[in-house]
């Protein structure tokens, strides 16, 4: 894919709110040279995140006053899914189950935006918390929690160990690969 003038592609989880899916998105570097992605823009601020390697690149790459929020969302992820791998995906933290592949593996998101601090999870995880998460849901997949107000860490917590848990009860329900072949031998 070509580039348009100065600046850089990447692809997006979600743009913007009614977003059902990931979004290629154009960046404008600050000038002609390549540099590292920008991808947020704080509100109110000239610092700018940069694509960041790890989750603890990406927490220092904040703006300080964010910063122990994000680390505060990171453990509660953490202590809610202590299996789960932590990588970058998108640009934000990314966590998913150990071993698994393609869309099954994805387990959250989260990262800063404008004004709030967005929590990606797959719809199914979150339906069953329709009524205690309505007020910081945005789309199907993604809840915002003001940066001026206490995120709700218990609540998080809750969200991930549920998530976990269904999606092991559903791997534990479903047959193992090549068992309806060999059944009928």
């Amino acid at each position: 894919m070509s580039e348009g003038g100065t600046g850089e592609w990447f692809i997006s989880p979600t743009c913007g709110r009614g977003s059902t899916g990931p979004v290629l998105m154009h960046v404008q570097s600050a000038d002609a040279r390549p540099r590292e992605k920008t991808l947020i823009r704080m509100a109110g601020s000239r610092k700018s995140m940069t694509a960041a390697k790890s989750v603890d690149q990406y927490i220092r790459a904040a703006p300080v006053a964010t910063q122990a929020v994000l680390r505060k969302v990171r453990a509660a992820i953490r202590e809610a899914a202590p299996d789960a791998d932590e990588s970058i995906s998108y640009g934000m933290p990314f966590y998913s189950y150990k071993g698994e592949v393609g869309i099954e593996r994805r387990l959250c998101y989260f990262g800063l935006q404008r004004a709030d601090l967005a929590l990606y999870l797959r719809p199914k995880d979150l339906e069953p918390h329709a009524k205690r998460i309505a007020k910081y849901r945005s789309t199907k997949s993604t809840l915002r929690f003001p940066l001026d107000r206490p995120v709700p860490v218990p609540l998080l917590k809750q969200l991930v160990r549920d998530a976990v848990r269904k999606h092991r009860d559903a791997k534990s329900k479903s047959p193992r690969k090549g068992a309806l072949f060999r059944k009928g031998r």
